[in-house]
């Protein structure tokens, strides 16, 4: 029976990240991975920066 080497069910993945808070609101990420596929491996690198803010919907305070 021939084999599918076009099938990337066999294909495994493992990650490792980390997150740092630099301040409140404000977040840097970054992780790697690696991929064994039949297709060939590959390394996944991913870096970000996430930075929240809020913006009021109604009034606030007092009067």
């Amino acid at each position: 029976m021939p084999q599918n080497t076009d099938c990337l069910c066999a294909t495994r993945q493992w990650d490792l990240g980390l997150n740092y808070y630099l301040r409140d609101g404000l977040k840097g990420t970054s992780s790697y991975g690696r991929q064994f596929s039949p297709l060939g491996n590959a390394n996944i690198w991913t870096v970000g920066v996430a930075y929240r803010f809020v913006m009021p919907l109604g009034r606030t305070g007092g009067q």
